[in-house]
Parts: structure tokens; C-alpha cells; sequence
């Protein structure tokens, strides 16, 4: 799931403390509970979840302390979003509703995880792979024989 996979590539340090982690980490949570009413949107992970289900997941996640992390009155009004019956005719929702909005998001969550993945360190082989991959040499044992060459030069 995407939380197990965030929890797993974005370091414990980043999801506490830094402001632009938790802000994008509370929109993804609010594009989860609303993703059923938004226009044009089909996908397996959304069918697999019921409307009621989803805010429900929000609503959990609000009581998780995620205001007091964000601590931004630009995200309390989201505590309504669970009880509303059309939050998409709410004029105080109306953006978050919008095309514009979800792309914006996954923008900027497509910006953040390269910016915090790009900064961890990687396990050597990985940049192994890379140089493979750089010399064209992908089949499987033209990769295996360049990882156990650099490694021999390594030592």
C-alpha cells in the first residue's frame, strides 16, 4: 500500500519534522477520501474501496494527531470532509474537487519522493546496475558478470 511504501522510503527524521512531508502526506490522505467523487476516476485500488470506507480511513487518520502535526488552519476544515454528505458542492471544498488541484498533488509528490529518495544512500550494487545499464548491458549474464568483474576490482 502507498502508506507501507511512504513509511519505507521517506525516513522517520523527514515524516516528523518537515513541514512540506507532512502537508503532502495530509493531501494524499485527503485525494484517498475523496478519490470516489472525483470526475473520470476509475482504478482497481478505487473499486476496491467503498466510498463510506474511504472517508472512514480519513476520518481515522484525523484522529491520529495529523492536524496537530500539519498545525495549519488551512487544513482544519478538512474535519468536516468525513461527515459531509456532498463535500463536492461545498464552496470551501471546491478546489480540492478540481482537475487542477489533483495534479498539483501528485506533482508535488512526484517532486518530494525524488528529492528524498535521491538523497538516501543506496546499496553499491544499485550504481553497479546503473553502470550496466549505462553500458547497454542488461541480459542477465552480461549484468551478473559486470557486477562480479567490479566487484574482483573493488577489492
Amino acid at each position: 500500500t502507498f502508506v507501507n511504501l511512504w513509511e519505507k522510503h521517506v525516513p522517520l527524521v523527514v515524516r516528523q519534522n518537515d513541514p512540506t512531508c507532512l502537508s503532502l502526506y495530509f493531501n494524499v490522505q485527503v485525494l484517498f477520501a475523496i478519490q470516489h467523487r472525483l470526475p473520470g476516476t476509475s482504478s482497481e485500488a478505487v473499486a476496491r474501496t467503498s466510498p463510506a470506507e474511504a472517508l472512514a480511513r480519513f476520518e481515522k487518520f484525523l484522529g491520529t494527531g495529523a492536524l496537530s502535526a500539519v498545525q495549519s488552519a488551512e487544513f482544519r476544515r478538512f474535519v468536516a470532509l468525513p461527515f459531509m454528505q456532498e463535500p463536492e458542492k461545498n464552496p470551501a471544498f471546491a478546489a480540492v474537487f478540481s482537475p487542477l488541484w489533483v495534479k498539483e498533488q501528485e506533482s508535488r509528490l512526484n517532486h518530494f519522493l525524488d528529492n528524498t529518495i535521491a538523497t538516501q544512500s543506496k546499496p553499491r550494487v544499485f550504481y553497479m546496475h546503473q553502470q550496466a545499464v549505462a553500458k547497454n548491458d542488461t541480459s542477465k549474464t552480461g549484468f551478473i558478470q559486470t557486477l562480479k568483474s567490479q566487484l574482483v576490482e573493488s577489492e
